[in-house]
């Protein structure tokens, strides 16, 4: 692909990112952040099994599939910025919270900054070299990409450990999101058996 298109088709996940907040943005606080999270972290892998496809030569590269998968990715990537954000300030006390969303936003700024060289590096590692395996081609991005699931199926299982009390089942969030949201058209295209 050319640079261009690389990056205007990198661009639109920001459309994802705005979509966040149709999608859960004003029930996030009724819901609370382990729901949105654990949904979140689940969406993640199944995205980065759509990389895996790609880059293992098991799926076509194709526009379309480009853009749903940055869309996907721009809006999980904001609800787990805004789920995150939220269950920060929900379990901080007033009084430190300055100081605390101080080291909060050092911390995570410098891990976004660290992720890309360290991944990078890894990369670099593998090379050119690839293998067939389970009829995916494991290259230098496939390695990447299921790096990330791996990260991404660890917090669905620390997600779930999370404490907090007030927070709905995922059962809720499910019914939320399928049936009681404005969403719900989404169910009226499933097929009926």
């Amino acid at each position: 692909m050319s640079e261009t298109r690389i990056l205007v088709l990198t661009s639109i996940s920001f459309l994802g990112g705005l979509s966040s907040l149709w999608f859960l943005g004003s029930r996030l606080d009724r819901l609370g952040s382990k729901p949105v999270l654990t949904f979140s972290f689940v969406a993640w892998v199944v995205v980065l099994f759509g990389w895996i496809g790609i880059a293992g030569h098991l799926l076509h590269l194709r526009s379309h599939l480009l853009l749903a998968l940055q869309v996907a990715m721009g809006l999980f990537a904001a609800l787990v910025q805004m789920a995150n954000t939220r269950l920060a300030m929900a379990i901080i006390p007033p009084a430190g919270r300055n100081h605390f969303f101080a080291i909060y936003s050092v911390v995570n700024n410098v891990t976004l900054g660290l992720a890309p060289i360290l991944w990078g590096l890894v990369i670099d590692s593998v090379g050119s070299r690839s293998r067939i395996w389970l009829g995916v081609e494991w290259n230098r991005f496939t390695v990447f990409f299921a790096g990330a699931a791996f990260a991404f199926l660890v917090s669905v299982f620390l997600a779930r450990r999370l404490v907090e009390p007030e927070a709905a089942s995922m059962e809720e969030l499910m019914r939320e999101i399928l049936i009681e949201s404005p969403q719900r058209f989404w169910v009226r295209l499933w097929p009926r058996g």
